[in-house]
Parts: C-alpha cells; structure tokens; sequence
C-alpha cells in the first residue's frame, strides 16, 4: 500500500475509532447475522481465524465465540487498541491483535482455517493482490468472507456513489461491482460457494459525521444528491434528508486444494 494512501487511512481514521465501535452500521446488520448463522451451522473446530480490516473489532468478537485463537488485524494502531480495550471489557481472551499492511500480510502460508475481511477492501490499494495475501495464508481447507459495499452496474449509478464516496472519506479507493469482485476471487485461485447482497440504508448526518467530513465537503454532497437524476435518486432511495441506501455483497468462499 502506498505511504500516502496509508497516511491519508492513518489520518481519516485515526481519530474515530471509537466512533466505529459505536457505530450502528458497523455493529448490526443482515451480514452479521448471516455469519453467525454460518458460524453456528460449523461442526468441524475452527482453530485460527483473522479479522482482516478489523477496525474496531465486531467481527472479531463475533469469531471469539467460535475459534480456538483469532486476530484482529489492522493497518491502525488506534483501531487495534480499541479492540484491544473492548475485549479486555468483554473478557475476551482469545482475541490477539496484529498490526500490517492487507499487501504483506505478516503471518505464514497456511496459518487460517477462515479469514474475514467486512468493510475494508474499498481502501486496499491493489484489492487483488490483497485478495491474494488473503488465499495465502489460508489452509488448504480454509475458507474466507469477504463483505463489502458494491458498486452499481450502471456507470452514472457507479460514478455518482464513488463521488460522495470519496467527498465524504478521502481514503476510500473504490466500491468494486460484483462482477468485478467475481473476477478478482477467481483470478486468486478461489471457489466462489455463495454471494448474496442486501441494502443497507445509511443516515447521512451520522455517515459523515462518524468520519468528521468538513462542513463544506458536506454541502457538495447535499448538492450532488439534491441533482441527482431521478434514476439515481430512485435507485439509491434519496429521501429529504440526504439518507440513502447503497448495495452490500457479502462473498462465501474456499481455497482450491492444490
């Protein structure tokens, strides 16, 4: 990952990561339920298990309940103490926090029987090449999630969300679509079993405020959504206040036994 890009991540995120154990839209949702569905459906032992992008830890603390050891790993130490912190109060001893970079992933080959990555991949610099590092350090048997916001097929839909996107968080790389998410899973070696995708409808004074957007970037998105063409405004569902939805795919995957 670039140096800039890491100082802009370290700067963006920094400063709120509380904010994001906190946050509604990080700790719920249809997504986490599916995995814990998916977690209690598993007879075999899960013996290590990472959190890659973990931020402020809720799927860690969701995999403490059903693996031997997991890590939180993440490019913030501010984030990593505050999974460090919140596991402490939860009494979560399983839960070992590692800081690094998604394309040099500190940790040997076939170290994980599951890796998830929820809400992260939007910032990786080269996404294939941190899909890669993922397949890498799962077991032969091992399986991985991959959860993230996904792009419109449309390209005025696409080009509409990665705008207030990036007005509102100057990290943000891109929300891939689905069909490239599909290229990229192939192209590093894994199966695809499952994908699903569902709506998550975001309130826009706690989206920007969460990641302290200045007033002024603020007002440029007010503006964007305002104009919006009516097949934008329909597809996201823009109502008066600015809220709106956007698309979240969530990606079941295993790695190819060679």
């Amino acid at each position: 990952m670039k140096k800039e890009n890491i100082d802009i991540i370290s700067k963006q995120f920094g400063n709120s990561a509380n904010d994001y154990l906190l946050s509604k839209d990080h700790s719920t949702g249809n997504d986490l339920e599916k995995l814990a569905n998916f977690l209690d459906s598993q007879s075999k032992i899960i013996n290590q298990s990472i959190d890659i992008g973990c931020g402020a830890g809720h799927i860690s603390y969701i995999l403490s309940r059903y693996s031997e050891q997991v890590y939180a790993f993440d490019l913030l130490a501010e984030m990593l103490e505050v999974v460090k912190n919140e596991a402490h109060n939860r009494q979560l001893k399983n839960i070992e926090i590692k800081q690094g970079n998604i394309e040099s992933i500190p940790f040997n080959d076939n170290s994980f029987d599951l890796a998830i990555s929820r809400f992260s991949a939007h910032h990786w610099d080269d996404v294939l090449k941190g899909i890669k590092e993922v397949y890498r350090i799962l077991k032969d048997s091992g399986e991985a999630i991959f959860i993230d916001v996904i792009a419109p097929n449309d390209a005025k839909q696409d080009t509409w969300l990665q705008t207030i996107e990036y007005l509102r968080d100057p990290s943000h790389v891109r929300d891939y679509s689905k069909k490239e998410w599909e290229s990229f899973l192939k192209e590093a070696n894994f199966n695809i079993l499952e994908t699903s995708s569902f709506k998550l409808r975001l309130n826009l004074d706690t989206w920007v405020k969460r990641m302290k957007t200045s007033f002024d970037k603020i007002e440029i998105i007010k503006k964007i959504q305002s104009e919006a063409e009516s097949t934008i405004s329909e597809y996201f569902k823009i109502d008066e206040e600015g809220n709106f939805s956007i698309d979240v795919n969530y990606m079941h995957v295993n790695k190819y036994s060679n």
